[in-house]
């Protein structure tokens, strides 16, 4: 197998996202810049080395987060809901892009890289590689 390229693999996550229809805009990286409706990929947060003899196989988490929107606001409650209403869609357009890739889970939670309160909807991706 290959060596995990995490900017290789950020950047094909969020084309995917694009590609998918489920944002219009989506960085491979944990942007600050962020808006409602967009997404960004975070660096992996936990990862396995040579999880097969050897060095034949890593993986690694990437957190995906779709900015919703301010906490308190009502549009933000109603985007959420489609999200979590459609989260097959998400995990469908990354897993269709990518070899590998298993989209795991969903929560909601604060988005971490803007100031104010944010809310997004964060998908785990588990690359194999």
């Amino acid at each position: 197998m290959a060596k995990l390229d995490m900017a290789t693999v950020m950047d094909a996550i969020a084309a995917a996202l694009v590609a998918g229809d489920c944002v219009d805009r989506a960085y491979g990286y944990p942007a600050a810049t962020v808006q409602r409706g967009q997404a960004a990929v975070g660096y992996p947060e936990n990862g396995q080395l040579g999880v097969t003899f050897g060095r034949g196989l890593d993986t690694a988490t990437f957190p995906v987060w779709i900015v919703c929107g301010i906490e308190t606001e009502e549009k933000t409650r109603d985007e959420v809901s489609r999200l979590v209403g459609s989260a097959t869609d998400v995990k469908t357009a990354i897993e269709s892009a990518m070899t590998q890739v298993d989209v795991s889970d969903f929560r909601i939670e604060p988005y971490p890289f803007t100031e104010g309160a944010y809310t997004a909807v964060r998908f785990d991706c588990e690359v194999l590689s």
